[in-house]
């Protein structure tokens, strides 16, 4: 997982010289990024995430990027997988394409939060299908998600599931 620091400014009392500022006609100021945002991570050839198929669908052009592994001391398990993907449409685009998509495929939305430069949120199938994504804008026009799978297999009312609930995306998820 890659950190990208924010761009911070501290002083003593003294005043930043005012920046130069361009623009492009090539990309609207509206839909420049903000200072700090992280850019696309490039893919590595060959990263197929054959557990994709099990999630909720995601836009066409998708590009698979990172399968995480599982967290620390985690069992390893056939039914939680986590990755990263870059779509090519903004952060807000993949919400209105979550709103809109998922329920088709019998997704049902269960959580979500949008905020200035990050959006999250959860989704759950036929309850025993889980998925949650972590949206963040990342170029002009594109976005990293980070999707996290998992599948309840003790169906729900039988005596063996009484146990606390499994954490969707431990350590992904802050």
């Amino acid at each position: 997982m890659t950190i990208v620091p924010f761009a911070t400014g501290c002083g003593g009392g003294h005043k930043a010289a005012p920046r130069a500022t361009t623009t492009s006609s090539s990309v609207p100021a509206a839909n420049a990024l903000p200072l700090g945002a992280p850019t696309c991570p490039v893919p590595k050839p060959g990263v197929h995430l054959d557990w994709l198929a099990s999630a909720p669908p995601l836009p066409a052009g998708t590009v698979p990027t990172i399968d995480y592994p599982l967290p620390a001391g985690a069992a390893p398990q056939a039914n939680y997988h986590s990755g990263l993907v870059v779509v090519p449409i903004t952060l807000d685009g993949f919400v209105q394409y979550a709103l809109s998509d998922w329920p088709l495929q019998g997704w049902r939305l269960i959580r979500g939060e949008r905020e200035a430069l990050e959006a999250e949120g959860g989704a759950v199938r036929n309850g025993n299908d889980f998925a949650a994504f972590r949206v963040v804008n990342c170029g002009t026009g594109k976005a990293m998600v980070v999707v996290t799978t998992a599948r309840q297999v003790i169906p729900i009312g039988s005596p063996s599931s009484t146990a606390p609930p499994t954490t969707i995306a431990p350590g992904v998820f802050p």
